[in-house]
């Protein structure tokens, strides 16, 4: 890798590429320093040596004639890159991409950096992380405490933590820099980021921490850290706020508690936007678990919650994961559209592993009363999803409050079954089969009716299918087959032949 970068840009090439990934058009600064490329090849293969597109991929924004300058690390030529992309109508492909590419230096890297962030610029570090080392590519001289410019990255780790940042979020600093959840994350994310407090000049000031992957899908040993100090107003310890957010270890999406905080403060606040909640449940996920292994799921919850965190970042939105495989998503009700909201969340999967059919359901919460608790309203966002559930013609509800007596009445099915089992209140009678030469009797079927206490005798039909959903129907069978059982001993015992079938 070119350790120090050129003090001036290097220009790599101009492409245009389509929207499948295609070159259409490489100049011939591109064609000397990708000798190979060809035209209507995927860009991901020739200029990244990737087998998918990237993570992080210019192409991905939509909606904007112009993107915003970004810096990634380009496998190929082992060197940090500045990519421009503007959307272009090319002749014959339609709407495309133009992207040039040029070298960053460090001085270049921190401006391009600086205008993206919204703070003072502290440092740029070049990071190792399987052979536990860093390089100072850029650092702010104005600004203290002066870091080393190379050495061990965990002794460098140790000492932030110990000397710098602040006692309360020190457990979330050694959490964030765990270094063997971090190359998972960045293998993912491509982009991780997390706020820490950290003593300059004799007080504490909120920094953030940015690692930029580079594109590789084999985890590259070699990323990027930004480290900048934040602009926005945030609980000083000295004020004696302890308050801290808390965040999901694997994904690194707010924890449930914290979300639940920010989000009823931003409907507070936020009086003239209306918001929706938006759930997102992958459905049969232990099963994924079972045939492709936990670590495989993690890769796949973490890849959502990577194209969650984009969501919520376009649309200046809160997002959490709940639990397990369950994401739920704060955002303007105008981006809880169910036509548009479907084949993107959809497509999320399906772009991770076409081979994979385990597909999520989503339910939108459309909030009306904002007093509401934020925890009730995610109920309602689940409850809808909910619905969905082995539909897979539709797999995106709203949610209507015929829903929740729906869920009403089938908890109120299960617990009165279970009360029911318990008070033997299930009656089974004997349809039989009789013989129509001999019009004798040959064989019965057991039919089973529950006698409510409230509402008198039962049909199948009110109870069958919630308990076969919910999986309790075990629990039905076994007590027919012992009633069924007790029945055929009592006429055994008086010797009286019978044939039944249940």
């Amino acid at each position: 890798m070119d350790k120090k970068l050129n003090n001036e840009e290097i220009e790599k090439g101009v492409f245009v590429i389509n929207q499948h990934y295609e070159i259409v058009y490489m100049d011939e600064t591109a064609k000397q320093n990708f000798p190979g490329c060809e035209q209507h090849a995927f860009c991901y293969q020739m200029l990244q040596e990737r087998k998918t597109p990237c993570f992080d991929c210019p192409l991905k924004k939509t909606g904007h004639q112009k993107i915003e300058n970004r810096l990634l690390y380009n496998q190929k030529l082992e060197i940090w890159m500045e990519y421009v992309a503007i959307r272009v109508e090319w002749p014959k492909e339609g709407l495309c991409t133009l992207i040039s590419m040029h070298a960053a230096a460090p001085g270049k890297a921190g401006s391009v950096i600086h205008a993206q962030t919204d703070g003072l610029l502290y440092a740029i570090v070049e990071l190792h992380i399987q052979r536990d080392s860093f390089t100072m590519l850029y650092e702010n001289l104005r600004q203290q405490p002066r870091l080393s410019q190379n050495g061990s990255l965990c002794k460098l780790l140790q000492k932030l933590c110990t000397r710098y940042v602040y006692k309360e979020d020190r457990a979330d600093f050694e959490d964030f820099w765990n270094l063997d959840t971090l190359k998972k994350r960045i293998a993912v994310y491509s982009h991780v980021s997390c706020s820490f407090r950290i003593l300059l000049h004799g007080a504490y000031r909120w920094m953030k921490f940015q690692i930029t992957a580079s594109s590789n899908e084999e985890l590259t040993d070699t990323c990027l850290c930004l480290i900048d100090t934040m602009s926005e107003e945030l609980p000083n310890p000295a004020a004696g706020q302890d308050y801290k957010p808390h965040y999901d270890e694997l994904t690194r999406l707010y924890g449930k508690t914290t979300f639940e905080r920010l989000a009823q403060e931003r409907l507070m606040q936020d009086v003239h936007q209306e918001y929706g909640l938006v759930d997102i449940d992958i459905e049969h996920f232990k099963l994924f678990n079972d045939w492709y292994g936990i670590q495989e799921g993690d890769h796949l919850l973490m890849y959502i919650s990577y194209q969650i965190r984009k969501k919520v970042q376009e649309l200046n939105g809160i997002a959490t994961r709940i639990g397990g495989d369950e994401f739920v998503m704060l955002l303007p009700q105008a981006a809880c559209d169910v036509k548009k909201l479907e084949p993107e969340i959809i497509g999320w999967i399906q772009n991770y592993d076409a081979s994979i059919k385990f597909l999520p359901t989503v339910g939108i919460y459309m909030i009306q009363d904002k007093t509401l608790p934020i925890a009730q309203m995610c109920d309602r966002a689940a409850i809808a999803a909910a619905s969905r559930k082995g539909n897979y013609a539709s797999r995106v509800a709203v949610y209507q409050d015929s829903m929740k007596k729906l869920i009403e009445n089938r908890q109120e099915v299960l617990f009165g079954v279970k009360n029911g089992l318990d008070n033997r209140e299930f009656v089974v009678y004997y349809q039989p089969q009789v013989s129509a030469r001999t019009n004798r009797i040959l064989a019965a079927e057991a039919l089973v009716r529950w006698q409510h206490p409230q509402r008198g005798l039962l049909p199948p039909g009110e109870f069958i299918p919630i308990l076969e959903t919910s999986g309790f129907i075990y629990k039905l069978d076994s007590y027919v087959w012992e009633e069924v059982c007790r029945f055929l001993h009592d006429r055994l015992m008086k010797k009286l032949r019978w044939y039944r079938s249940v």
